[in-house]
C-alpha cells in the first residue's frame, strides 16, 4: 500500500538578480510518507526556507512538480491553490505571528473561520487543542501575556486546527532559549505520535534530527544526504 503523502520532483527555483540568474535549487527530489516526522538541514542559503515555501504552495517553481496525495499542486488554480494551502497545510515560523489583539482562542480559530468552518465546532475543537499542547489556562490570554513558549505552543495549535496533511515548520524554535526548544519539540513528537501527524522541519537542532524519521541534508541547491531512520 502506497503511503506516500508528498512527492517532490526535479524540483528547481531561479531567481533573477539584476542580469544575474541565481539557482537556489537545482534537481531536487524527495518522497515523505504519511506520519513521518522530516528534518531539513543545511548552512544558510542552501534553499531550505525555499523548498518549505514550494511544498506549501507559498510559492512556485522554475520547474518541476510537487504531488501532496496525488495532487499536482502547481496545476490548480489560483482560489483552489489558497484553498488547498488553508485546508491541507499548516504553517509554523521562526517569528509566531500571533494576532496580538486577539486570545490564544481566537487566534487559534482564524483559519477555521477562514474555512468556513461551524463556529461551535471550530471553538470545541480549539479549546481541545490549548488543552493538549497544555494551555488550557491561557485561552483567554493574548499573545503579550504569553511567554514565548507559549506563544509558540499557540503557533503549532493553530497550525493544526483544520486538521493538514502537512505541517510545515521554519526555524520554529529560533527565537526561543533551550528549555522552551525542547520543550517545543517534545510538543511536536508527542503531535506525531497522538495525531499521527506529518512534520517537515527546518531547523540546526541535533536532538530533532537524531530522534526524526528522516534527515534531508541540502548543500548548493541538491539533496546531499537523505537519512532515512
Amino acid at each position: 500500500m502506497n503511503n506516500t503523502i508528498l512527492h517532490v520532483e526535479d524540483i528547481t527555483k531561479t531567481y533573477q538578480s539584476g542580469p544575474q540568474t541565481v539557482e537556489v535549487l537545482k534537481g531536487v527530489n524527495l518522497k515523505i510518507q504519511k506520519g513521518e516526522i522530516v528534518i531539513i538541514m543545511g548552512p544558510s542559503g542552501v534553499g531550505k526556507s525555499t523548498l518549505l515555501h514550494l511544498i506549501g504552495g507559498l510559492d512556485k517553481p522554475t520547474s518541476g512538480k510537487i504531488v501532496v496525495n496525488n495532487t499536482n499542486i502547481f496545476e490548480l488554480e489560483n482560489s483552489k491553490l489558497a484553498h488547498f494551502r488553508n485546508t491541507s497545510i499548516g504553517f509554523v515560523f521562526q517569528f509566531h505571528h500571533l494576532l496580538p489583539e486577539f486570545s490564544a482562542l481566537e487566534n487559534l480559530m482564524i483559519p477555521g473561520m477562514i474555512n468556513k468552518s461551524n463556529l461551535e465546532e471550530l471553538k470545541l475543537k480549539s479549546v481541545a487543542l490549548l488543552d493538549k499542547i497544555g494551555l488550557s489556562d491561557r485561552i483567554n490570554h493574548k499573545p503579550s501575556q504569553l511567554s514565548g513558549g507559549e506563544q509558540q505552543r499557540v503557533a503549532v495549535a493553530r497550525a493544526l486546527v483544520n486538521q493538514p496533511q502537512l505541517i510545515l515548520a521554519d526555524e520554529p524554535t529560533g527565537n526561543l532559549d533551550k528549555r522552551n526548544s525542547e520543550s517545543l519539540y517534545n510538543l511536536i513528537f508527542e503531535l506525531n505520535r497522538t495525531l499521527n501527524q506529518t512534520f517537515i522541519i527546518v531547523t540546526h537542532n541535533e536532538m530533532m534530527a537524531r530522534n526524526a524519521n528522516k534527515v534531508v541534508e541540502l548543500e548548493d541547491g541538491k539533496i546531499k544526504n537523505l537519512i532515512q531512520k
